[in-house]
């Protein structure tokens, strides 16, 4: 059977968030999925949580998270990043437009896989307020995800020898 960017949908829509923090993705508050977001496109899931915790000088601030999730079948890349900041974006806009305030909007992109040729797995690191990654893995004894981050190359020819 061959696992389709549906499947993935229909998975972590249908599943409750606890279950799927137990299989490894940070996933809270209520979740929409395929959202318009006017001209901006479809999202494939939003989630928004009304009561999230973030840091902000150097205590913790209530308030609405928002996360675009931007899901792909395979390989996750620069593509699938801008896809998600479009959605973001529209959704930002959205907000400040019709209920007249500021929300940062998040993007988390997962997939089977992150491209590596050309430095994109580097970007989780730099742009961690924006973006996370996750990578999936469908087995025997269901989904699995992983949190990508820390990327570095093997032999970073820093050091003779």
């Amino acid at each position: 059977m061959q696992f389709l960017e549906k499947n993935l949908e229909d998975i972590i829509f249908t599943t409750p968030n606890e279950l799927l923090q137990e299989r490894g993705l940070n996933i809270s508050g209520s979740k929409k999925r395929q959202v318009r977001i006017g001209n901006y496109g479809i999202a494939d899931i939003v989630a928004y949580d009304r009561g999230c915790f973030v840091p902000l000088n150097g205590g913790w601030h209530d308030e609405t998270c928002i996360v675009v999730y931007e899901l792909k079948q395979q390989e996750i890349n620069v593509s699938a990043l801008l896809q998600a900041a479009r959605y973001a974006k529209g959704i930002q806009s959205y907000l400040k437009e019709y209920k007249g305030r500021h929300y940062k909007v998040r993007a988390c992109l997962i997939g089977s896989s992150i491209e590596q040729s050309s430095g994109f797995s580097y970007l989780a690191d730099f742009i961690h307020d924006f973006m996370s990654i996750y990578t999936y893995k469908y087995d025997f004894d269901g989904i699995k995800f992983n949190r990508e981050f820390g990327y570095h190359l093997l032999k970073e020819g820093f050091r003779n020898g």
